[in-house]
């Protein structure tokens, strides 16, 4: 569905960006008016995205960005719990720390 410069996602669909120098975009529900932050659509990464709505209050993305195959980009729902980061230290006998940023 197309409808004012904006796609409406229940299949697998084409993607012309507007502004390709840009290589930026944003996501929003359609029932809800609140968008995401600003993602790279040409670099491969995973990132979370909080759209602030009561069911699906982030969603995940993967992009796949490759010569061969052009871009993929794939959203999945993030559940409460999920952890977006996983850490295995698989040292002998060292122990690691970590922190998020701006943390002591």
């Amino acid at each position: 569905m197309y409808n004012n410069n904006k796609k409406t996602v229940l299949q697998t669909i084409p993607f012309w960006p507007v502004n390709p120098k840009d290589n930026r975009m944003i996501v929003r529900y359609v029932h809800n008016r609140i968008q995401s932050q600003t993602f790279f659509f040409n670099k491969n990464h995973r990132t979370l995205l909080y759209l602030n709505d009561k069911g699906h209050p982030v969603i995940f993305v993967e992009v796949i960005a490759t010569e061969f195959n052009g871009i993929r980009m794939i959203f999945t729902d993030y559940k409460q719990g999920d952890a977006p980061v996983l850490i295995i230290n698989q040292t002998n006998d060292q122990l690691i720390s970590f922190v998020q940023k701006d943390e002591q």
